[in-house]
Protein backbone atom coordinates (compact mmCIF):
# COMPACT_ATOMS: atom_id res chain seq x y z
CA UNK A 1 0.00 0.00 0.00
CA UNK A 2 1.39 3.70 -1.18
CA UNK A 3 1.02 6.73 -0.08
CA UNK A 4 0.88 9.46 -2.26
CA UNK A 5 1.10 13.10 -1.75
CA UNK A 6 0.08 15.10 -4.76
CA UNK A 7 0.32 18.49 -4.45
CA UNK A 8 -2.75 20.70 -5.15
CA UNK A 9 -5.20 17.66 -5.28
CA UNK A 10 -4.24 15.71 -1.66
CA UNK A 11 -3.42 12.16 -0.63
CA UNK A 12 -3.93 9.14 -2.53
CA UNK A 13 -3.49 5.92 -0.69
CA UNK A 14 -4.20 2.10 -2.13
CA UNK A 15 -6.98 0.90 -1.47
CA UNK A 16 -8.73 4.36 -0.54
CA UNK A 17 -10.38 6.59 -1.91
CA UNK A 18 -8.60 10.11 -3.41
CA UNK A 19 -8.75 12.34 -0.10
CA UNK A 20 -8.75 15.32 -0.92
CA UNK A 21 -8.54 19.06 -0.08
CA UNK A 22 -12.15 20.66 0.37
CA UNK A 23 -13.66 17.54 2.08
CA UNK A 24 -15.68 17.79 5.40
CA UNK A 25 -14.35 16.30 8.50
CA UNK A 26 -17.19 13.98 8.47
CA UNK A 27 -16.44 13.21 4.59
CA UNK A 28 -12.71 11.65 5.73
CA UNK A 29 -13.91 9.63 8.64
CA UNK A 30 -16.68 7.93 6.15
CA UNK A 31 -14.37 7.39 3.33
CA UNK A 32 -11.59 5.81 6.29
CA UNK A 33 -13.78 4.12 8.73
CA UNK A 34 -14.26 1.76 6.03
CA UNK A 35 -11.04 0.82 5.71
CA UNK A 36 -9.49 1.10 8.99
CA UNK A 37 -9.42 2.53 12.57
CA UNK A 38 -9.80 6.20 12.94
CA UNK A 39 -8.54 8.00 16.29
CA UNK A 40 -8.83 11.87 16.96
CA UNK A 41 -5.11 13.58 16.50
CA UNK A 42 -4.44 17.24 17.24
CA UNK A 43 -2.86 20.00 14.67
CA UNK A 44 -2.05 23.10 15.42
CA UNK A 45 -4.50 25.69 13.72
CA UNK A 46 -6.50 22.93 12.59
CA UNK A 47 -10.19 22.83 14.04
CA UNK A 48 -10.71 19.18 13.13
CA UNK A 49 -8.08 16.35 12.62
CA UNK A 50 -8.32 12.56 12.32
CA UNK A 51 -5.33 9.70 12.23
CA UNK A 52 -5.10 6.24 11.18
CA UNK A 53 -2.10 3.71 11.09
CA UNK A 54 -0.42 1.95 7.88
CA UNK A 55 2.39 -0.18 8.32
CA UNK A 56 5.10 1.95 9.53
CA UNK A 57 3.63 5.48 9.25
CA UNK A 58 0.61 7.04 10.46
CA UNK A 59 -1.74 9.49 8.55
CA UNK A 60 -4.00 12.32 9.45
CA UNK A 61 -6.06 14.33 7.68
CA UNK A 62 -7.19 18.14 9.03
CA UNK A 63 -9.52 21.24 8.25
CA UNK A 64 -8.63 24.83 9.07
CA UNK A 65 -10.58 27.64 9.52
CA UNK A 66 -13.06 27.25 7.11
CA UNK A 67 -13.43 23.56 8.13
CA UNK A 68 -12.86 21.79 5.19
CA UNK A 69 -10.00 19.61 4.47
CA UNK A 70 -6.61 21.13 4.09
CA UNK A 71 -3.78 19.55 5.28
CA UNK A 72 -2.70 15.56 5.04
CA UNK A 73 0.54 14.78 7.00
CA UNK A 74 2.34 11.17 7.25
CA UNK A 75 4.55 10.32 9.92
CA UNK A 76 7.08 7.45 10.53
CA UNK A 77 5.99 5.27 13.67
CA UNK A 78 8.64 3.71 16.34
CA UNK A 79 6.80 0.20 16.03
CA UNK A 80 7.06 -1.50 12.58
CA UNK A 81 6.50 -4.73 11.47
CA UNK A 82 8.95 -6.14 8.84
CA UNK A 83 13.23 -5.16 8.69
CA UNK A 84 13.60 -2.54 6.22
CA UNK A 85 16.40 -1.27 4.31
CA UNK A 86 19.99 -0.89 5.63
CA UNK A 87 18.47 -1.63 9.05
CA UNK A 88 15.59 1.17 9.02
CA UNK A 89 12.67 0.49 9.99
CA UNK A 90 9.79 -0.81 7.49
CA UNK A 91 7.28 1.72 6.33
CA UNK A 92 4.80 2.09 3.48
CA UNK A 93 6.05 3.91 0.41
CA UNK A 94 5.73 7.93 1.14
CA UNK A 95 6.04 9.43 -2.19
CA UNK A 96 5.90 12.71 -3.19
CA UNK A 97 6.59 13.18 -7.50
CA UNK A 98 8.19 10.03 -8.08
CA UNK A 99 10.09 9.96 -4.93
CA UNK A 100 9.57 7.72 -1.49
CA UNK A 101 10.76 10.44 0.97
CA UNK A 102 11.19 8.20 3.64
CA UNK A 103 13.49 5.47 2.34
CA UNK A 104 16.51 7.91 1.07
CA UNK A 105 18.38 10.02 3.17
CA UNK A 106 17.08 13.73 3.43
CA UNK A 107 20.22 14.52 1.20
CA UNK A 108 19.51 12.49 -1.40
CA UNK A 109 15.76 13.12 -1.65
CA UNK A 110 16.56 16.95 -1.53
CA UNK A 111 18.49 16.46 -4.45
CA UNK A 112 16.13 14.14 -6.30
CA UNK A 113 13.65 16.94 -6.09
CA UNK A 114 16.03 19.66 -7.20
CA UNK A 115 17.08 17.87 -9.74
CA UNK A 116 13.68 17.39 -11.01
CA UNK A 117 13.21 20.88 -11.09
CA UNK A 118 10.94 21.34 -8.02
CA UNK A 119 12.10 24.67 -5.63
CA UNK A 120 13.36 23.44 -3.03
CA UNK A 121 14.24 25.83 0.71
CA UNK A 122 16.58 23.93 3.69
CA UNK A 123 16.58 24.09 6.89
CA UNK A 124 18.74 22.23 10.06
CA UNK A 125 15.46 19.60 10.61
CA UNK A 126 13.06 21.51 8.01
CA UNK A 127 12.50 21.20 4.08
CA UNK A 128 9.89 22.93 1.88
CA UNK A 129 9.44 21.99 -1.38
CA UNK A 130 6.99 24.75 -3.45
CA UNK A 131 4.48 26.25 -1.12
CA UNK A 132 2.53 22.73 -0.14
CA UNK A 133 5.00 20.13 1.53
CA UNK A 134 7.60 20.35 4.35
CA UNK A 135 9.74 17.31 5.22
CA UNK A 136 10.77 16.95 8.66
CA UNK A 137 14.00 15.29 10.21
CA UNK A 138 14.38 14.69 13.74
CA UNK A 139 17.65 12.31 13.74
CA UNK A 140 20.11 15.17 12.03
CA UNK A 141 22.05 14.89 8.77
CA UNK A 142 22.27 11.36 6.86
CA UNK A 143 18.98 9.97 8.32
CA UNK A 144 15.61 10.50 6.31
CA UNK A 145 12.32 12.68 6.72
CA UNK A 146 10.45 11.11 9.55
CA UNK A 147 7.87 13.57 8.38
CA UNK A 148 6.02 15.08 5.92
CA UNK A 149 2.94 17.74 5.70
CA UNK A 150 1.09 18.58 2.66
CA UNK A 151 -0.58 22.03 2.95
CA UNK A 152 -3.45 23.97 0.57
CA UNK A 153 -1.71 27.20 0.02
CA UNK A 154 -4.30 29.62 0.15
CA UNK A 155 -4.65 32.30 -2.74
CA UNK A 156 -4.36 35.08 0.10
CA UNK A 157 -0.84 33.64 1.91
CA UNK A 158 0.61 30.69 0.15
CA UNK A 159 3.53 30.35 2.68
CA UNK A 160 1.06 30.22 6.16
CA UNK A 161 0.33 26.77 5.58
CA UNK A 162 3.51 25.94 6.21
CA UNK A 163 4.15 27.62 9.41
CA UNK A 164 0.37 26.54 11.05
CA UNK A 165 1.39 22.99 11.86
Amino acid sequence: MAVELVAGHGVRIDGFPDLTYGLTGAEVCDLVERRTRLHRTWGCGLTWSFGWHLDGVSVQAGGGPDRLADTFAVSRRTVFYRAGREGLAAHEPVVFAGVDVFEWTAEEVVACLRSDGHEVSERTQIVRVGAELCLYRWDGPGRPFTDAWLSRPYPDDPDAPQYRI
